[in-house]
């Protein structure tokens, strides 16, 4: 008996850094090495009335807050660091480690980073660390953590999913639903206005620079071979400590989907209710978090037309997402 060829399952990760790639890439291009080393063929967040620019740069260091909770450049970063101490087999590998480690200075460093994280997020080491500074009786210092981001996306997560559920079953929006969907959006959306437009687009571009550059470290064909991967985030596995590689699966799940939600406010103003993208990103983030994902009414388990319908290939992929890491 021939079985049927599996379907092709969405690589996150590779589809996040392509949302992001057109709207931040073509200014990053005098930054050395980093304009495009993946050939990716990319698109932008979708216009709307608030800067698509600030949005897409906001989104993007989201995921890139995520894809150093998941070891990506902090990965990369030691291995440039102790390069020396390497039995690098590939003379080409070897010089593209030691180009990365000699540009290391045009970039924000791993702290630097970390306290952006912290401000924007309320996310990473610094946020840990201030947080447990305010237990302590400490003082915060000049930058306090954004302690609140988390609960606005997953208000915003779970509005988006309770208002698709509401009018697949009223056959229209619900009002209540439709309200706590706007207003999460509109949070949201106050949010980001509120912070500084050119910071976050010039902090964005360097950081997903530099995070490209990385993920072509992890790609290359003789680091590969020495690490016996087949893909960059294999790469990345080997690199790492197996204990937390489910932490670190998660966190950059989260980033990859979290982004597309964040970019997705620029179709919710004035939208009635969220679009099917936006409904699953909200599904992935939910998952890739851990928390509870609204469910249908009873009987109403696989409702049509919306991320639960059967059938629905995006929405059945959920749990196992094909998770390669940046494909080249």
């Amino acid at each position: 008996m021939i079985m049927p060829p599996r379907a092709t399952r969405p690589d996150l990760l590779a589809d996040a850094m392509r949302s992001l790639q057109r709207a931040l890439a073509p200014r990053a291009r005098g930054l050395g090495e980093a304009g495009d080393p993946l050939q990716l063929a990319l698109s932008p967040c979708p216009p709307g009335a608030l800067s698509e620019e600030g949005l897409s740069a906001w989104a993007a260091l989201y995921l890139h807050a995520e894809l150093d909770e998941a070891g990506v450049l902090p990965a990369v970063e030691a291995l440039a660091e102790h390069r020396h101490a390497l039995a690098l087999q590939d003379r080409r590998t070897a010089e593209r480690l030691e180009r990365f480690a000699r540009t290391a200075r045009d970039y924000p460093r791993r702290a630097d980073r970390a306290r952006i994280y912290a401000r924007l997020f309320g996310i990473g080491d610094a946020a840990t660390a201030q947080v447990r500074a305010q237990a302590a009786g400490g003082a915060w210092g000049h930058e306090e953590p954004r302690l609140d981001f988390t609960q606005q996306l997953l208000r915003l997560a779970t509005a988006a999913v309770r208002a698709d559920l509401d009018r697949s079953r009223l056959g229209a929006p619900g009002l209540r639903s439709q309200a706590a969907w706007r207003v999460a959006a509109q949070d949201m959306l106050a949010s980001l206005r509120a912070q500084a437009a050119g910071s976050l687009v010039a902090q964005a571009r360097r950081i997903h620079a530099r995070t490209l550059q990385a993920f072509e470290l992890l790609g290359d064909a003789g680091l590969k071979r020495q690490l016996v991967s087949r893909t960059p985030w294999e790469s990345l596995r080997r690199l790492l400590p197996g204990e937390g590689a489910a932490r670190r699966d998660a966190a950059a799940r989260r980033g990859a989907v979290g982004q597309v939600l964040l970019c997705s406010l620029a179709r919710a103003q004035g939208a009635e209710v969220p679009d099917n993208e936006t409904v699953q990103a909200a599904l992935r983030w939910l998952v890739a978090s851990g928390l509870p994902v609204p469910k249908p009414a009873a009987g109403d388990e696989r409702v049509p037309g919306t991320a639960f319908a059967a059938g629905g290939a995006r929405g059945a992929a959920l749990p196992g997402d094909t998770w390669t890491g940046v494909a080249a």
